[in-house]
């Protein structure tokens, strides 16, 4: 029987309990912490914990709060929340000072940790995220997450069918046995058949963090209920704490199309705020990869300057 190259516990922090995956390596010193992103879970980052297996290194991944196997509380999600739990975590593990490789929302999570614990990052991998955008790019990536969560809240009666909607996603172009892993993680048996584990509310309130919704019902609602608070997050997320990020950044963007045209998540002016405001940083511009491809489907460019920058 084939070893697997990774060992998985639980790790119980103040109020949650979390889900991590340890791929060891030839040495504990400086190890690497992996960070997914907005509806992903530690499954989704193992292609690049594989990728990383070259640098000898510990290299850690785990679910978030309210996805895959960690617990999933009801009440208030966001940047902040997953930094806490984050510190909790490096602090349990007993790690020291970690370098981070975040993906989409694992990078406003890294920009969180910074502000208040600088300390405990080495090193940081911005993949894709953390960008201070227009708000017309917000909305249309607003309207991009909400096409990626389709899948949640629905039941499938087999496997299969759960595949099948995933493959006909726009944002899937391959399909493998890899690919299939990260999707079999997050469903759930249940007597009417099979679902994604992701709960609706959850998503609904990491959102809600950023100015979002998963429906245009509840954003207007949110906004006329309690317009302050709807400003005051749009004010926050335009203002994120890059100068706290001290440490050596490599700050990757993917500028393929990811629906359409002029979609990419990191824009060229949010680009450019992001390597004047952040003290060591250096970038790379992925061009034939979107948003979602260096994660799911083998990127050489970027495995070869993650390893060269982290070792």
């Amino acid at each position: 029987m084939k070893t697997k190259p990774f060992q998985e516990l639980y790790l119980t922090l103040e109020n949650v309990k979390l889900r991590f995956r340890k791929y060891p390596g030839k040495t504990s010193k400086n190890p690497i912490l992996l960070i997914h992103g907005l509806s992903g879970n530690l499954q989704f980052m193992h292609r690049i914990a594989t990728a990383l297996a070259p640098l000898g290194r510990d290299v850690y991944s785990y679910d978030l709060r309210g996805r895959g196997k960690s617990d999933k509380p009801e009440g208030i999600y966001g940047p902040e929340i997953h930094a806490e739990d984050l510190k909790q975590s490096i602090e349990a593990l007993k790690l020291g000072a970690v370098s981070i490789v975040a993906h989409s929302l694992g990078c406003w999570i890294c920009l969180a940790l910074a502000e208040k614990n600088a300390n405990l990052i080495s090193k940081s991998v911005l993949l894709d995220g953390g960008a201070v955008q227009p708000i017309l790019r917000k909305w249309r990536n607003l309207q991009m997450v909400r096409l990626s969560l389709t899948r949640i809240g629905r039941f499938f009666s087999q496997k299969a069918d759960y595949f099948q909607e995933i493959q006909d996603s726009p944002f899937i172009s391959a399909w493998n046995d890899s690919i299939e892993q990260m999707f079999a993680y997050e469903l759930e048996k249940t007597e009417k058949g099979y679902t994604c584990s992701l709960p609706s509310y959850v998503m609904e309130a990491e959102l809600n963090a950023l100015g979002g919704s998963l429906t245009n019902r509840t954003l207007v609602k949110n906004i006329f209920v309690s317009p302050s608070e709807f400003l005051n997050k749009l004010k926050k997320n335009k203002n994120l704490p890059y100068s706290k990020l001290t440490c050596p950044t490599l700050l990757v963007r993917a500028l393929r199309e990811n629906l359409s045209p002029s979609d990419e998540m990191i824009p060229d002016p949010s680009y450019q705020r992001m390597l004047s405001e952040i003290p060591n940083v250096r970038g790379l511009t992925l061009h034939e990869c979107n948003h979602y491809q260096f994660i799911i489907e083998d990127c050489p460019v970027l495995d070869r300057e993650m390893i060269y920058f982290l070792r």
